[in-house]
């Protein structure tokens, strides 16, 4: 048993001291970071909950119920900092981008406390994949919230296929490293190849940009 609660208080408390020395776009990223850790430790609440009232080991919650909650957890903070502050195009793509790495950091920070983080082999696969995942997810959200502010007629809508974009994304991911063999090693792969193709063609995926040039 970890006490999550625990690790995050002391993650945290060092980011919340330093917040008043930074430039006020720096806090903007550090606060959706800590929002991203908050979330993640609702999102394993809502979890657990969940598998219990359904009666769900451990590999279902992650292949039925992980994705959905998960994703509604990063979704939530990166609508509400869109809605209430307006921000500019280039702020909310960073702050669902640090919403989702501020989970990813989170949650594997729990995952090898309480598994052990002696392997370099076990330790990289949660980075780099897990990690690398979540992040990815975060993109899309971001992406997808600039859409959203930009065409506000189509809000809900919007809303919803961000969100079942980054669920696919998310339960894709869960589904093959949950079967044993090629599957599993297809699953840790994939979000490190998305993740190069993103950087390749980064500037060609600019949204923001994108829509300027129309």
């Amino acid at each position: 048993m970890i006490y999550s609660e625990n690790i995050l208080i002391c993650m945290v408390l060092p980011i919340l001291v330093m917040l008043p020395f930074v430039h006020v776009r720096a806090r903007r990223l550090f606060i959706a970071l800590i929002l991203g850790m908050t979330m993640s430790l609702c999102g394993a609440y809502l979890n657990s909950f969940f598998g219990n009232y359904y009666g769900m080991d451990m590999t279902e919650v992650a292949k039925y119920i992980a994705p959905i909650v998960e994703e509604l957890m990063k979704m939530l903070p990166i609508m509400v900092y869109m809605l209430l502050l307006l921000p500019k195009d280039g702020d909310l793509l960073g702050f669902a981008v640090a919403v989702g790495t501020g989970f990813a950091t989170f949650e594997n920070c729990c995952y090898i406390t309480q598994n052990g983080a002696e392997l370099m082999r076990f330790v990289l696969i949660r980075g780099l994949a897990v990690g690398v995942m979540h992040v990815e997810c975060g993109l899309i959200l971001g992406n997808s919230a600039v859409l959203i502010k930009r065409y506000q007629t189509r809000m809900i809508p919007g809303m919803i296929g961000a969100f079942a974009f980054a669920m696919t994304t998310h339960a894709l991911y869960n589904l093959l490293v949950s079967v044993e063999g090629l599957s599993t090693y297809i699953g840790f792969c994939f979000p490190m190849t998305i993740m190069c193709f993103i950087y390749a063609f980064r500037d060609k995926m600019d949204i923001s940009k994108a829509l300027d040039s129309k």
